[in-house]
């Protein structure tokens, strides 16, 4: 059920006018607010959004003249909520290369010896009007990793963090992440061995390191057996130095324990586990590495031997164990419902809502503007006609950095076209069809 939200005329008018109305500085009242701020849920509360950012929280904020007030009669607000691990921007149908971006595959062109890509990045490919991004933020996505693939690489490059509001200009953090992946997937694109992955991972974060201490004049000096070439090396200097997360799509545990060397070879890298299906098995050991992992709850069954302990339970064992979870894979708004499965299989409610929000922020470097609903963060707030976490919910209300989003997609334009019947033989043959 949808509940409608009483609206000024100038608000409607606003949203009939486009996909994000430059709102007026916003008022939501009487909402249940998860803050996400010490699991503090504020019962009567008011959120003052002024401009992009959060004014004030609380159950007797003043509200200023000239402020558009929405009640919230009890519902739900949130922060908007964030994906780890999508395509969104860089893929339009999968089954149509010429509208894929996410990453290089093939030898033309590219130095094919070994399997990098540490400098390539998908940002530049991003596309702001693609079609998913408006059928994502209605379902109270509001910001996302968008991450590079690659069928033939060990690094497969870089990724960014976005927003999806109505903007030319998405990328909050490019360079976000740098994307490798380790397993039976590396091995097959290493030799057919995951010693020899291992011994190109690690020996290409050996090179960056030297590469780092020498300096830019060992660019052109360069020893002429070196695994990466300049350009690669300089490109992975800033996971060496901490200052980028590394992010390895890994399943099997023994693999998980390898990668977990990483952190005391080099110490200040900054790990991300992806896909982890078998990441509860060693859930005590990542905890106390202080490693993030990213789970696809759907993606839940022995599908390989890399992920025979598979299981639905896995994020609320992560969560018991300490682990800092975040939800990625599939299509990024069904992320939502990927929680809602945690919960129902031993995951808290309050932890599934950090690991759509506060857990993804940190681990891409942006948690200290978005994550919570707290003074000075982002206004990227969402509110809900129930349970957020509830299959059958949705958004009555979204709001990213400051801009009120009409609750308007493709899909919803087909919905509303083709819903009633009456006169199509009055109408142009394209809506007979």
């Amino acid at each position: 059920m949808r509940n409608v939200l009483t609206y000024t005329a100038t608000a409607i008018v606003g949203l009939t006018m486009g996909v994000a109305a430059h709102a007026d500085n916003i008022a939501i009242t009487n909402g249940k607010v998860v803050t996400v701020d010490n699991g503090a849920i504020l019962e009567g509360a008011t959120v003052l959004i002024e401009g992009d950012k959060i004014k004030a929280v609380g159950s007797n904020v003043e509200i200023p003249n000239g402020f558009k007030v929405v009640d919230a009669a009890g519902r739900y607000v949130t922060p908007g909520f964030m994906s780890a691990g999508t395509n969104l921007g860089i893929s339009e149908v999968g089954a149509v290369s010429n509208t894929n971006d996410g990453g290089v595959n093939g030898s033309r062109g590219v130095r094919t010896e070994v399997p990098f890509r540490t400098s390539f990045k998908i940002s530049p490919a991003l596309n702001p009007k693609a079609t998913h991004i408006p059928i994502t933020r209605i379902e109270g996505v509001t910001r996302a990793v968008v991450s590079p693939s690659g069928s033939d690489t060990l690094f497969a490059g870089q990724g960014a963090v976005i927003h999806l509001g109505d903007s030319w200009d998405l990328i909050e953090r490019d360079g976000a992440m740098m994307v490798a992946t380790y397993g039976n997937r590396s091995s097959s694109v290493a030799g057919g061995s995951r010693a020899a992955a291992w011994e190109y991972l690690t020996t290409a974060l050996n090179e960056a390191a030297q590469a780092d201490r020498r300096g830019a004049r060992s660019t052109p000096n360069r020893e002429r057996d070196s695994l990466l070439s300049a350009r690669e090396a300089q490109a992975l200097i800033p996971v060496v130095k901490g200052d980028m997360p590394l992010q390895i799509t890994v399943n099997r545990a023994s693999d998980i324990l390898q990668v977990l060397k990483l952190k005391n070879e080099y110490r200040n890298i900054d790990l991300i586990i992806g896909s982890g299906q078998e990441a509860w098995m060693v859930a005590d050991q990542i905890a106390a590495a202080g490693v993030p992992v990213i789970l696809d709850v759907f993606n839940n069954l022995p599908n390989g031997f890399d992920s025979l302990a598979a299981t639905l339970d896995s994020a609320g064992r992560l969560e018991k164990a300490g682990v800092k979870v975040m939800f990625g894979g599939g299509q990024p708004r069904l992320n939502i419902q990927m929680a809602g499965n945690a919960v129902a299989h031993g995951m808290s409610w309050n932890g599934a809502i950090e690991a759509l929000t506060v857990n993804p922020a940190m681990a891409y470097g942006i948690g200290d503007s978005y994550g919570k609903i707290k003074v000075g963060m982002d206004a990227d707030v969402v509110l809900w006609d129930g349970d957020p976490l509830d299959v059958t919910s949705s958004p009555d209300m979204v709001v990213i950095q400051g801009d009120e989003i009409a609750l308007e997609s493709r899909q919803t334009k087909l919905r509303d076209r083709y819903m009633s019947l009456e006169g199509l033989k009055e109408k142009p043959p394209a809506y007979r069809k």
